[in-house]
């Protein structure tokens, strides 16, 4: 992992350094990761997250784009006849709680 260290959170809250900071979130799959990238620990990360709306905005931004592209492709795969991403996806669609109780559900006309 490519470490990228900066002195402080002021210096985080230029344009450039939030658009690196959104490309690390991307990338990462927790906070914790997102921490150790720019060389702070979990809890100074939590304290520039409240502290800065700038920075909690670029993680959440990263974090979101990443979401997005998973979804995607368990999208494909799902259209293409993926049992395990079909599953995946309902889930996501109809949240936890609903799939559990309705796991014949799965079978919908999206994927026929």
């Amino acid at each position: 992992m490519v470490v990228i260290k900066k002195r402080n959170a002021e210096e985080w809250m230029r344009d450039d350094n939030l658009l690196i900071l959104r490309g690390v979130a991307l990338q990462c799959l927790t906070y914790q990761d997102v921490a150790d990238s720019v060389g702070v620990s979990i809890a100074t990360l939590d304290i520039w997250r409240k502290k800065y709306p700038e920075i909690a905005e670029a993680i959440e931004i990263g974090r979101s784009e990443a979401d997005c592209i998973i979804l995607a492709v368990s999208f494909d795969d799902a259209v293409r006849g993926d049992q395990m991403a079909k599953e995946r996806w309902w889930r996501y669609r109809i949240g936890p709680k609903e799939a559990a109780e309705k796991p014949e559900t799965v079978e919908t006309e999206w994927f026929k």
